[in-house]
């Protein structure tokens, strides 16, 4: 019988004040946050791995003498998507019931294929509400520190971080795609409005 290895992920962010960049979408970078995801094992071993994640920009805001810094959208965009993809690969993809529901998928497809039938319908594990919020407890304080260090995104943070090929109005459909995969891991609540 194989033992389910567990993982505890945790984020550390350090901040560097910025000397170097001067302006950033026409304000000043005050500070870059530097933030790493730690992933440790348990186990014998109980090894550490480190993960860099994309650096987020603090910028100040125009005229505000008390200090306000503003997040720039597409750098919490990414960082919050790398997050999800590294939740999706730690915690998600090992999950029994979506291992099983993948390998089904699979099996339907080449049969589909090989009697060349119409194609079947496939599990997508991020309409799988049940199983998700089976798994949400596990990382919670993970959504929790990033949450508090950076914020919530918005869809307004994807929006450019992924644009729109031709100034079509809403999400481009990478966009699309990123939120949706978000929502799934963090659940519809995540995303609020700018």
């Amino acid at each position: 019988m194989k033992t389910e290895e567990r993982r505890v992920v945790e984020i550390v962010v350090r901040s560097q004040d910025q000397a170097n960049e001067e302006e950033f979408d026409g304000l000043p970078v005050v500070e870059v946050l530097k933030p790493r995801l730690i992933v440790m094992s348990k186990g014998e071993e109980g090894e550490e791995k480190e993960i860099e994640l994309p650096d987020v920009r603090l910028l100040g805001e125009d005229g505000e003498d008390d200090g306000g810094l503003r997040v720039h959208g597409p750098d919490r965009a990414k960082t919050w998507k790398k997050v999800s993809e590294w939740i999706q690969d730690i915690v998600i993809d090992n999950h029994p019931v979506i291992q099983e529901k993948r390998h089904q998928n699979r099996v339907k497809a080449e049969s589909s294929y090989l009697y060349g039938q119409e194609d079947p319908e496939l599990y997508e594990w991020q309409e799988d509400e049940e199983i998700l919020e089976e798994m949400r407890p596990q990382y919670s304080s993970l959504r929790n520190q990033l949450v508090e260090q950076i914020g919530n995104p918005t869809r307004s943070d994807f929006a450019e971080l992924y644009p729109h090929k031709y100034d079509d109005p809403g999400l481009s459909e990478q966009a699309r795609r990123t939120v949706r995969d978000l929502k799934a891991v963090f659940g519809s609540d995540i995303l609020i409005k700018a």
